[in-house]
């Protein structure tokens, strides 16, 4: 993709169709043209405070979010492992026992 701008005209956006798709490319445009939009409106913003994402994609991600959001049990992972032992009381055991006060039995 490249992008000319052109002295008191326009912005020209050359895109090669192999590489991108015309709506990716609108999508890249978009995101270009707000950046440029944030900074003539207030040209002291930081750039770590430039949003780069269109409205549709604060949303999906919102959504995406709160769809992934999973209530988490207030257990420790003894009692997780204790619980699935007595789900799976025939499902194997390790066997490797430690033989010292160390993690790795030296």
């Amino acid at each position: 993709m490249t992008m000319v701008v052109e002295p008191d005209a326009a912005l020209r956006v050359m895109v090669r169709g192999d590489a991108f798709t015309e709506a990716e490319a609108g999508r890249i445009a978009d995101r270009y043209v707000r950046v440029l939009e944030t900074l003539a409106a207030a040209p002291d913003t930081p750039s770590h405070r430039v949003d780069l994402l269109v409205p549709a994609e604060h949303e999906r991600l919102r959504r995406d979010r709160a769809e992934a959001v999973r209530p988490v049990p207030e257990v420790t992972v003894a009692e997780l492992l204790a619980d699935r032992a007595a789900r799976r009381p025939d499902a194997p055991r390790s066997s490797r026992r430690r033989t010292s006060g160390s993690p790795t039995g030296n």
